[in-house]
């Protein structure tokens, strides 16, 4: 049956190979898949930007390809349209920002190419049950990969980072603004308006060693545990939670 038909006159076969379908049904998966490396495990690692794009390129191939012969590079076009809304969808619920995005995606352009051939094979072949539910038996099998790189992440070395600004003002002043500076109201401008985070809001409960301070960043809240409280002095705190993953320490020197 041709694709082009009315809805009502068309097989389920006919609606799964739809670019439509082909392209935005892969996406809530791809979403999913982000949020449980990004948010739950807060990994950022092979299963990301290897597997992701993967899955879903060849997701979308073997359903425009399922039980029908395509060509390769239509294929790709859907299959690369897919990899797009699962950033977008990315975006939308800032689980990354517009940046990172695009510096990933000639990377998942070129893993696309990989997803469709064997999604458009797959999808040729799929003649009984068993082969027809393979993309699905694939998305269970990513959060099993994520679980396995996450158990077996390496130390991440520490490095010390020193920066220093000279401010004009009262020590004691700076030291307020330090451990927490109110709302800020202006817009971002910049390079912060492409996807990069910004600083919105840091409270403190507490005071001296083990308080706990929260950053407010745009895409998230940085749980930052006071280890040294040396006033007008040292400032010095431990990441325990952030949007992206943990974070070993930091401090300010004043």
């Amino acid at each position: 049956m041709n694709e082009n038909d009315p809805a009502g006159k068309r097989s389920l076969a006919d609606i799964i190979r739809s670019k439509a379908f082909a392209i935005w049904v892969p996406g809530p998966f791809g979403l999913g898949i982000a949020y449980l490396s990004v948010n739950v495990f807060h990994e950022y690692g092979w299963t990301l930007f290897i597997g992701l794009p993967l899955l879903v390129s060849f997701m979308s191939a073997f359903c425009y390809g399922f039980r029908r012969e395509r060509k390769l590079l239509p294929a790709y076009g859907v299959a690369f349209a897919s990899v797009v809304v699962v950033g977008l969808l990315i975006i939308v619920f800032a689980l990354d920002g517009l940046i990172c995005l695009i510096m990933a995606l000639p990377l998942a352009a070129l893993i696309a190419v990989l997803g469709t051939i064997l999604g458009l094979t797959a999808g040729r072949a799929a003649k009984g049950k068993a082969s027809s539910i393979l993309p699905l038996a694939l998305i269970f099998l990513l959060p099993c990969l994520v679980a396995f790189e996450d158990s077996h992440r390496p130390q991440a070395p520490l490095r010390a980072v020193t920066t220093s600004v000279e401010v004009n003002a009262p020590i004691d002043e700076v030291w307020k603004t330090v451990i927490a500076f109110p709302h800020i109201d202006t817009p971002p401008d910049g390079i912060f308006r492409a996807g990069i985070a910004y600083p919105i809001e840091a409270t403190i409960e507490g005071t001296g060693v083990g308080a706990i301070r929260l950053c407010k960043f745009c895409t998230g809240d940085f749980v930052e545990p006071i280890t040294t409280w040396d006033e007008n002095r040292l400032l010095a705190f431990s990441v325990e939670s952030s949007p992206a993953r943990k974070i070993p320490s930091g401090g300010v020197s004043m």
